[in-house]
């Protein structure tokens, strides 16, 4: 991915699937458009989602007393929004700002302030009169929305200790001489913890073979150098795709977290 960001001071910031990919994209800029570029200490996009459900409360002004339930789903999955109002009529455009408000919110987790994923959201509004809501004007909407906004960060931010960090898995192939293999295979299970987990081979003959794996991108930094010096440069990693994310065990995610913060 690519794009402009402030934080850099308007530069344009690279992102990719691993280091073989941002190497490429550094070699093409310098030899394709003569573009200077630096790499800076790779880091895995993180995502965060709950580990278990929690319940939470306010009074808003216009909506009364409003109650809501942070669930989680799918890890990785599309967050959900569904709004409940007792008693009275409101517009489309009402529910809308509100699921749009719930959505903002979740672009900002309690752990790194990277996005919440795999939620669904409860939100019941308890008015104490039957409430009628048509919009008119969208300067309407505005309240309620910082208002909704501001609830869901808050809430968020009060029940950190209910999240935990989600990873992304990276989907890998590696391919170079059997003679290799085996040296290879050893060092994959002690890299996942887990002997022979999510490993398929395809075309392993009495020269070459081909591995496909699956591990914790966070543990795939530094592969393709690992891979070449078990082989002594005659394996590659030849693809890298990012698959699914899974939550991190509680003990890993506090550590990770705790190391982010620390630069290391």
């Amino acid at each position: 991915s690519s794009g402009i960001n402030a934080e850099y001071g308007g530069t344009v910031v690279e992102g990719g699937t691993g280091e073989l990919h941002l190497s490429i994209l550094r070699d093409r800029l310098r030899s394709e458009h003569g573009v200077d570029c630096w790499v800076r200490k790779i880091r895995v996009n993180y995502q965060e989602t709950l580990e278990e459900g929690f319940e939470c409360s306010w009074n808003d002004g216009h909506l009364g007393d409003i109650q809501a339930w942070l669930k989680p789903i799918a890890a990785g999955g599309e967050n959900t929004c569904s709004v409940v109002v007792t008693q009275g009529k409101v517009s489309s455009e009402f529910l809308a700002i509100i699921k749009s408000s719930v959505h903002s919110a979740l672009c900002f987790g309690p752990l790194l302030g990277n996005v919440v994923s795999g939620v669904s959201v409860k939100i019941v509004c308890a008015p104490p009169a039957p409430f009628a809501f048509e919009i008119k004007r969208k300067a309407e909407l505005r309240p309620i929305k910082r208002s909704v906004d501001s609830f869901i960060k808050t809430a968020i931010r009060d029940n950190k200790g209910y999240f935990v960090l989600s990873e992304p898995i990276g989907q890998f192939t590696v391919e170079g001489p059997t003679t290799h293999l085996p040296d290879i295979l050893s060092d994959y299970n002690a890299l996942v913890s887990q002997p022979d987990a999510d490993i398929t081979l395809i075309g392993r003959g009495e020269r070459y073979f081909k591995m496909e794996a699956t591990a914790p991108l966070g543990r795939l930094l530094g592969y393709p150098s690992r891979i070449g010096k078990l082989s002594k440069g005659r394996a590659t990693l030849t693809s890298l795709d990012i698959g699914k994310y899974s939550p991190m065990d509680r003990a890993d995610s506090v550590m990770t977290v705790k190391n982010f913060k620390l630069g290391i």
